[in-house]
């Protein structure tokens, strides 16, 4: 009886042990795919009456993928896959009067993106990205032009789109 009551009381800290080991782990991201990440991300068409917004819009999203680094943004001849976009709906709309100095608005930007092999010269994936950002005319603090507002909104875009390439290409979380 006392050599089984010494086992377990050697296999208690050992337990602890590793619990405490394993509770140091954490998340990281790891290519799961052999897929590589040389992407290319030319510059968005814009289908809509705002002038430059496709710049605005393809500058965010290639700062972003810059800034994350797991992808490098590369020139179409030497990316594996190309991040094609359109922008299709640019919406400016004053929705409602607080008061009479304060007026909220909005835009809306839509975005179709598809992600395109180049090896295999097919598409990928295809998706609708919507960001709708909320600013105010007035002189209190905050986006008060709507240029302000469309680099907010096409940032988001961004981080929203890098999210979505991520899942698209096979990384997850491990």
């Amino acid at each position: 009886m006392p050599v089984k009551f010494f086992r377990k009381m050697l296999l208690l800290p050992l337990f602890f042990l590793s619990i405490i080991f394993l509770s140091g782990c954490s998340y990281k991201l790891i290519p799961i795919s052999s897929v590589s990440s040389k992407i290319a991300i030319p510059i968005f068409s814009n289908q809509t009456f705002k002038y430059g917004l496709e710049e605005t819009l393809t500058d965010s999203i290639i700062k972003e993928f810059i800034s994350d680094g797991r992808f490098q943004v590369v020139g179409e001849k030497e990316a594996d896959v190309i991040l094609r976009g359109e922008i299709v709906q640019y919406l400016k709309e004053t929705p409602s009067k607080v008061t009479t100095t304060l007026e909220e608005n909005r835009i809306r930007i839509e975005v179709l993106v598809s992600l395109v092999s180049k090896k295999e010269e097919k598409t990928l994936k295809e998706r609708k990205i919507e960001e709708v950002f909320a600013y105010s005319s007035s002189e209190v603090g905050g986006i008060q032009t709507e240029d302000e507002a469309v680099e907010e909104a096409c940032q988001e875009i961004a981080e929203k789109l890098i999210d979505a390439v991520t899942w698209d290409l096979g990384f997850a979380t491990i």
